[in-house]
């Protein structure tokens, strides 16, 4: 930092004048609440009908009850329609008592609303109801939108014209808008006015915090932003208030904001301008006055010597925005925080803006969240001083998330209970949205610092926007909206980890970096020693050829049910009615004996009832009863065609099954996953690549003789827990090779995964009983696992690791020989590693700050290119095509993503390519659910599309792992990550069961994730063309504030 902290301790760092300050600027806080939760009143919604006045004419003493029975239909649960009316005719009124009215229409005159005199709300006056109700939620999110300017408008204003400028300004028009609002005369003009209040009463709290951290030392600035934020609780609180006494909603309008006008006045002439923020702008002698002001009021004395040495260059070089994207460790910090900011506010306005949806009276439930925001704020402050800001805010979002999704398991009919549980929801959303307001003001320094805000603002006024859409889609399922609402601030908690703590330590003045500690990537001797081996010789080539088999079985096994659990046409077993018919044709049975559904086709899980009535009685009345397949079902199939669906009957109630023997499937590929990479770096390459051979082997033989589902299930795990063989082949060979050509080796290696795929569509074209087909894919596992067994070296490098000198020196004699080298004798000599007593486990990739960062990144990003690769993998029978072309499609469009990639990464490096090819993956997902039905072939080739992407982003995963781990946990680390994508896979058959509440769901899903995915993919370092790290040393590199202490994220010593 400058001298500016030295100078504020002689000011006083917490004195009156800053006491003072706190005060006044705790009071704007109010109106935002008026304003951004003032729609929940002004636009309250009332009981409302048809206006059906035009039967007065025809019976003027007619009650309104009565009234209403003739001329307003009514719904299923025998309330009156809100939107439907009986069309009015030209009869008189007792031929319309006699018969009644049939045809509806809607509200042609208009509606009646059940309210008390003099009470009104936009949605009563404009008619915002029926067709037109969701205007409401459109000036919400117009509001939203105003924020989401305002944010980036006032941090660079701020940053430009200074602190006091700013917050004058925003309250001037958010009282200017606020009282204009209340003479709109239609809904339009509303929702104009909305956007414009929203843009600068939005950042009013945004301002004001800026401008007191600014004013105080590090051990208050954290209770001063909680008491300003908490400030807008007590906002929410005189809100449900004054909105009961004042029904209105011009004349509330009013009276919530008109006091501004006194209050503005008062701030321009009290308000002092940031001290800080002038001397940044060079601007000495202003900041001299501030501090002096301060000074008086604090009855302290300034040395003049002080005064002198409060040396500030001139900014000439101004920095904006743009520079917040141009630094990288700010870029970092902006790309988390901003998820956590977005996450925080979409659960927030998500539960403030839907307080009448709980079941209590609308005024109590909005004092009660209004309330419950004071403790939420001040109870974070001792927290976030004791444990930091950084587990405090991944802890609320955590608790907050939870809470949201909880309230999904409450029975309806206890809306007490659901309001306590939302409560403790906003409880912690509060009080993370209040630590992120003091942890971002922490993480960018002066010069950046309001841009830094606005930005991450920009964010949460996005999730604004979008949190009152999310509510309109409980038209699919009640429980879509608050389970979007939970899932998203638990993901935004556990990037929150990868953050920097700030607690205590001074605020940054300016971008200057600092040297900062960094994981140390130079490689050992081993390099060298490589280079005379050959590091891509005849040896590498014929074990590259060697490695590449197993990936064949690989997918053998992941996409094989595709093919052993195919579906097929099928209906009830009614072969009952053959005892009174045996001379039946097939088609006359089924018209006899299976309903049909609204489409004109049998049911398939649906049979009429069995009679005990002659064939003609039959043929002559028909069946009406129905029940569900009691004597089984009948396949069309060709002869000697199986699967397991037609085998162990897994249709109807028990269609489930299939998807869920694939999810126990890839919960084995996790437990590999874990296994194996911690066997791999204890017991070595070879023996775990063996081990997963043979496995695989006795399990893919055994399935083929499973007796029922259950057994086939519990196999399919078990197999599952060895098959990762892409993961064990591509750690070795890239051990052995340089680095210009690891990534070449592991995407030859992931493309043979493919050439497994499509080989796989041709072998279930001809073998179509499953039972065969499983043996013809397996049994060749035994002539590869006893080649194998004599071929396959141990990996050099992971032996040095291990101290084993003599074996590792072995092992590259035999790969010079191969290679046709002579290595010098002292080369050998050279090649000196510490005997690994300490040896490395799991456990230490979350010990190592860098390691948990990059495993917690790059976990993300194997989950994701694993939920789209699967999602479409085990899907293809859904896109209209032939099931075996589309295999064979999808397997051969592998192989060029996986080649293509390699010149990509080698031009543009792991890292932009990964994050495009998942973006890419994502929003060809998306871009199915645009195409019309009835058009199977653009289906077919948009997918086709998205999984060339993801399984070039698969691929490159693979690479860029290997790169990022070092020798001695290498594969424990790839473990790891493969576990995240084995949860994917886990969850991916799970997913496509969501199309039962829209059909739309499960690709929805499937492109989001990677498109998220992408983005956090940019904060991980390059690793083209460094060498591999075999230990986990680290080195001194340039990055970071300067005098952030506590805000580096690395450590200098060897771990």
């Amino acid at each position: 930092m400058s001298s500016f902290g030295q100078v504020l301790k002689e000011v006083g760092e917490f004195g009156l004048f800053q006491k003072w300050m706190l005060a006044a600027l705790c009071i704007p806080s109010i109106f935002p609440a008026f304003d951004v939760i003032g729609q929940v009143f002004i636009g309250m919604s009332f009981p409302h009908h048809c206006n059906t006045d035009w039967i007065l004419e025809k019976g003027p003493n007619l009650t309104e009850e009565k009234q209403k029975h003739l001329t307003i239909p009514v719904d299923e649960g025998g309330r009156f329609e809100s939107c439907k009316m009986f069309t009015p005719v030209d009869l008189d009124l007792e031929t319309i008592e006699r018969y009644g009215l049939n045809s509806t229409t809607t509200c042609i005159h208009g509606w009646k609303y059940e309210v008390q005199p003099g009470v009104s709300s936009i949605l009563t006056e404009f008619d915002l109801v029926c067709d037109t109700r969701g205007l409401i939620q459109v000036s919400q999110s117009l509001h939203m939108a105003g924020l989401l300017c305002g944010s980036l408008a006032y941090g660079s204003t701020s940053d430009r014209f200074g602190r006091k400028f700013a917050i004058l300004l925003s309250l001037f028009l958010t009282m200017l808008f606020g009282v204009t609002i209340a003479f709109s005369p239609n809904i339009y003009v509303y929702m104009v006015l909305r956007f414009f209040n929203g843009a600068s009463s939005g950042v009013i709290i945004m301002n004001t915090s800026v401008l007191m951290v600014e004013w105080i030392g590090p051990s208050k600035s954290a209770l001063c932003t909680m008491v300003i934020t908490g400030v807008f609780a007590v906002g929410q609180m005189l809100l449900s208030g004054i909105a009961y006494l004042a029904k209105n909603w011009r004349i509330l309008q009013l009276v919530l904001f008109t006091p501004l006008i006194v209050y503005l006045g008062t701030m321009y002439w009290f308000l002092p301008e940031s001290a800080r923020w002038l001397m940044t702008q060079g601007r000495k002698k202003e900041a001299q006055k501030q501090l002096e002001r301060a000074a008086r009021v604090n009855k302290r004395s300034l040395p003049e010597d002080l005064l002198d040495k409060v040396n500030v260059e001139s900014n000439q070089d101004r920095k904006n925005m743009l520079d917040i994207f141009r630094i990288p460790y700010l870029r970092k910090r902006t790309a988390i925080m901003a998820f956590n900011w977005f996450a925080v506010s979409f659960l927030y306005y998500g539960l403030s803006l839907n307080v009448g949806s709980f079941g209590l009276d609308i005024y109590l439930t909005q004092l009660i969240f209004g309330f419950v925001e004071i403790p939420a704020n001040m109870s974070a402050w001792p927290l976030i001083q004791h444990f930091g800001r950084r587990i405090c805010e991944a802890g609320f979002l955590f608790f907050s998330g939870a809470s949201c999704l909880l309230t999904l398991a409450v029975p309806k009919g206890l809306p007490v209970v659901v309001t306590v549980i939302a409560m403790l929801g906003k409880f912690a959303g509060m009080a993370a949205f209040s630590t992120a307001y003091v942890y971002t003001a922490e993480l960018y320094p002066t010069n950046v610092r309001h841009s830094g805000m606005g930005l991450n603002s920009v964010s949460a006024r996005v999730a604004g926007i979008l949190a009152p859409l999310i509510r309109l889609l409980d038209v699919y399922h009640p429980t879509v909206p608050m389970a979007i609402y939970g899932i998203i601030p638990i993901a935004a908690g556990g990037f929150c980890l990868l953050l920097p703590e700030t607690l205590n330590v001074e605020l940054q003045d300016h971008t200057e970096l600092k040297n900062k500690t960094e994981p140390h990537v130079s490689m050992s001797s081993f390099g060298q020693v490589l280079e005379e081996v050959g590091e891509f010789g005849l040896f590498q080539k014929c074990l590259l050829a060697a490695l590449c088999i197993p990936s064949i079985f690989g997918a053998f096994d992941v996409i094989g049910q595709v093919f052993v659990g195919m579906s097929f046409p099928h209906h009830c077993n009614t072969d009952w009615i053959l005892e009174k018919g045996p001379n039946l044709t097939e088609e006359k049975q089924k018209h006899l004996t299976i309903p049909v559904d609204k489409d004109g086709r049998f049911e398939s899980c649906k049979m009429f009832t069995p009679v005990d009535l002659d064939l003609e009685t039959i043929e002559r009345y028909g069946l009406n009863s129905t029940t569900t397949c009691i004597n089984g079902w009948k396949y069309e199939v060709q002869p000697g065609v199986s699967s397991i669906l037609t085998e162990f009957d897994l249709v109807c109630d028990k269609r489930g099954l299939i998807a869920v023997s694939q999810s126990l499937q890839m919960a084995g590929l996790l437990c590999g996953a874990l296994a194996y990479g911690s066997i791999s770096d204890r017991f070595g390459r070879k023996f775990v690549i063996l081990l997963s051979l043979f496995l695989t082997m006795l399990f893919g033989v055994t399935i083929a003789f499973s007796p029922n589902i259950y057994v086939y299930m519990v196999l399919r795990f078990f197999i599952g827990t060895s098959s990762a063989f892409i993961l064990n082949t591509s750690v070795m060979v890239v051990e052995w090779v340089g680095p210009s050509k690891s990534a070449f080796c592991t995407m030859t290696n992931t493309s043979f995964f493919a050439v497994g795929q499509m080989l796989m569509s041709g072998i279930a074209f001809l073998v179509k009983n499953w039972r065969i087909l499983q043996l013809v894919l397996f049994t060749p596992l035994i002539v590869l696992l006893v080649t194998m067994y004599w071929f396959l070296p141990e990996s050099a490098r992971w032996l040095m690791t291990q101290g084993r000198k003599k074996e590792a020196q072995k092992q590259l004699e035999r790969a010079a020989r191969v290679n046709k080298r002579s290595l010098p004798e002292d080369l050998l000599d050279k090649v000196n590693v510490e005997s690994n007593q300490d040896r490395k486990n799991m456990l230490d990739i979350f010990r190592i700050p860098y390691l948990r960062k990059r495993t917690a990144i790059m976990a993300f990003n194997w989950f994701a290119a694993s939920t789209l690769f699967y999602g479409l993998s085990l899907n293809i029978g859904s896109f209209g095509l032939d099931i075996y072309l589309t295999q064979l499609i999808f397997g051969f469009v592998e192989i060029p993503a996986n080649m293509s990639a390699w010149p990509l990464i080698q031009h543009f490096g792991r890292r932009m390519c990964e994050a495009g090819f998942l973006f890419f993956s994502g929003v060809s997902c998306l871009l199915t659910l645009a195409v019309p039905k009835g058009l199977p072939v653009v289906v077919t080739v948009i997918a086709m599309l998205g999984k060339f992407s993801a399984t070039a982003a698969f691929s490159i995963a693979y690479v860029y792992t290997a790169e990022l781990y070092p020798t001695n946990i290498r594969h424990s680390g790839m473990g790891l990550n493969s576990m995240s994508a084995r949860m994917a896979g886990i969850l991916a058959p799970l997913i496509r069961l969501l199309d039962v509440y829209h059909p739309t769901v499960p690709m929805a899903i499937f492109g989001i994730i990677p498109i998220a995915a992408g983005g956090f993919c940019l904060l991980l370092p390059e690793t083209l063309n460094v060498e591999l790290q075999d230990h986990t040393e680290l080195k001194n590199t340039t990055d970071g504030p300067v005098g952030d202490r506590s805000c580096s994220e690395g450590v200098e010593t060897k771990l």
